[in-house]
Parts: structure tokens; sequence; C-alpha cells
């Protein structure tokens, strides 16, 4: 199964989403099962302000207060909706969540666990397209934004695949550790916890997708 990660750089350009969508339709029969996780975009702060919430950001990731968790939980849910009506314009069967739904995640004792589960891949088997949304419920109703990588390595079992999907740059590669410009996705232990699962992790320009290779894509693979 590929997990394609879409940086906050990516989300309000619609013209990204069309070549994906297009890039996905051009696969091949019986195509590798696709996931796509996101993160929160310029939508949802638009949807924060529009409350009178100030918008902070703490490592690229939105932060909110308590009291306005159900807020930036509702705008949220309606960027993913908002995305996968996009794709499903493009002929791609998506459907949205978020990472708080039907146990994706869950906190234990304090820390946020991101699981792998069976429901996933089977409607990514059916054909169809999950479009996750990085956004999680804490403990006492508080919500909050992930890192990308961190939630996918949960997502991922051994042999999937990781395609990182961003307009930023440089995008910088070494042995062991991939560190992207983007902030939503530059998490080393993230990073390491994909390989030790034995997943590889590529950049991909978006017209890579189609044939299985990106524009100047690099591999890092579990040895």
């Amino acid at each position: 199964m590929t997990f394609l990660a879409i940086d906050r750089s990516c989300m309000e350009d619609l013209l990204f989403w069309q070549s994906l969508s297009r890039s996905l339709a051009a696969r091949p029969a019986n195509p590798d099962p696709i996931a796509i996780v996101h993160a929160l975009g310029e939508h949802t702060e638009r949807i924060l302000e529009s409350g009178g919430v100030d918008v902070e950001r703490q490592l690229g990731l939105i932060r909110t207060r308590q009291a306005d968790s159900d807020l930036l939980r509702r705008a949220a849910r309606e960027e993913g909706r908002r995305i996968a009506n996009a794709l499903t314009e493009g002929g791609i069967s998506a459907v949205s969540f978020m990472g708080s739904d039907r146990g994706l995640s869950a906190v234990q004792d304090g820390v946020p666990a991101f699981r792998a589960t069976a429901w996933l891949r089977t409607l990514a088997d059916s054909g169809a397209v999950p479009l996750i949304s990085a956004y999680m419920d804490l403990e006492d109703g508080l919500g909050t934004e992930w890192n990308l990588l961190q939630g996918i390595a949960g997502f991922c079992r051994q042999g999937d695949q990781v395609v990182i999907l961003s307009s930023r740059e440089p995008l910088k590669k070494g042995k062991s550790v991939l560190s992207p410009a983007s902030p939503e996705i530059r998490d080393t232990e993230g990073v390491l916890g994909l390989i030790r699962a034995g997943v590889s992790v590529r950049i991909s320009g978006v017209s890579g997708l189609a044939a299985g290779a990106g524009n100047a894509g690099v591999a890092i693979v579990a040895e």
C-alpha cells in the first residue's frame, strides 16, 4: 500500500489537486492501493480566523486553546471534504476522514498513538482513496494537528511505501534521516519509525506517481 503525504504547501493549489487526480487516474490496471494523508492548510486557517481565533503554529502544526477546539475540528473536517470533492471531480473516488475517526488514533498515557486499521486497507483495496486529515482529538476535548510522518508511521505495515509531495525547496536526503524543508514533515523520529518498520520513503513530483517513479525521487529503505 502507498501512503501519499501532502504537506501544507500544496493544500491550496488547485492545479496540484487536478494534477494529482490525473496522475492517480493514469495508473495502470490493478494499481497498488493508495491512501492520502494531508496537513491542515490555509482553508482551515481562514475558518479559524473568521471565528476570531488567532492561528498559532508550533513547528508548523496548528495549536489552539481548548475553547477553540470545536472550531478547529469543524474546520479540519470541512477542509478534508473540500479536497475529497476536488479529487472526486477529477474522477477519483475519495472518502474523507480525520485522524481521530474510526480508531485511526488514540491518546495513550498522554501521547498520541496511531494504528494500522484493517478497514483503511479494505477501503483502499476496493479502489477508493481514503483521505485522512492530520487532525486528532486529545484528552479533555482538546484538538490538534499532528505530524504527517508520525501518523503515517503508525498506519503503515512492513512493505508499504510513503511518497512525500511538497512544493517546498530544498528537499534534502541523508542516509537514515529525511529532512524536508516543510515543518509538517520535518520529523526525524517519524522517518526513523518508518525505516524501522521496513517502509520505503520517497520524495516525488506529482507527475511521477502514474509511472511509479518520482522526479529525482530518492528512496530511503530499511535494509
